[in-house]
């Protein structure tokens, strides 16, 4: 395969290849008996009309992006907020306004000169008409939703009690001052008891100077 040197792999056979294995996976899942059909969808079942909806998908000309998958929450959050809180144009790429012209920087650092009612024209068609939303929740923060399933989500979510002592405990280890303490709180053992007599406790008696191969800054003795 051939391709630009500035892309990976050719998009028309890329579009093919992904269309094949999708549907070559569809049609291996209906033979094991993975998919199942509900609701508008019952009739797939068939053989026939599941070899039919097979046919009119390999028939389109599926659209394919492919993109670096994102890093972790915080990219996907930087990424969809370019979308959900920007303006028409950042103020960076307003590089001189005088009485009668706007000089906007382009894209390769060109700049571009434009009169104040062009100027105010472009910048008014990215303000939403209204009735629209540029931001719209989906699932259970969907507004149909709230009132119904949010409320039974946060029920079934509700922590019980065992988790909130869990969670008192972990917020009392926060505040322990040695290690001793924290030991004793999260797990409930004594660090400095005996380990024969489970009655005296050791106390320190020695240093012991770090080394490479010891980390320990001392030794406990239970006499």
């Amino acid at each position: 395969m051939s391709s630009r040197l500035d892309y990976l792999f050719p998009i028309e056979v890329m579009r093919k290849l992904f269309r094949g294995k999708v549907l070559d996976g569809l049609k291996r899942a209906y033979k094991a008996g993975k998919l199942a059909f509900q609701g508008t969808a019952a009739a797939l079942a068939a053989p026939v009309a599941f070899q039919t909806m097979i046919d009119r998908l390999y028939a389109k000309r599926w659209v394919l992006y492919a993109k670096r998958p994102f890093g972790g929450s915080d990219q996907v959050l930087t990424y969809l907020g370019q979308y959900t809180h920007r303006v028409a144009i950042s103020s960076y790429r307003i590089a001189e306004v005088n009485d009668d012209r706007i000089t906007i920087r382009t894209r390769d650092e060109r700049t571009a000169q434009l009169s104040g009612d062009e100027f105010i024209r472009r910048f008014l068609l990215h303000i939403l008409p209204k009735g629209f939303r540029k931001i719209r929740h989906f699932g259970l923060m969907a507004s149909t939703n709230v009132p119904t399933r949010l409320l039974k989500a946060r029920q079934l979510l509700a922590p019980s009690e065992d988790d909130q002592h869990k969670q008192e405990e972990l917020e009392g280890a926060e505040n322990a001052e040695t290690w001793e303490d924290l030991l004793e709180q999260l797990v409930g053992e004594q660090a400095r008891l005996c380990p024969r007599c489970r009655k005296a406790h050791m106390v320190r008696v020695a240093e012991i100077p770090p080394t490479s191969t010891a980390d320990e800054s001392g030794y406990l003795d239970s006499s």
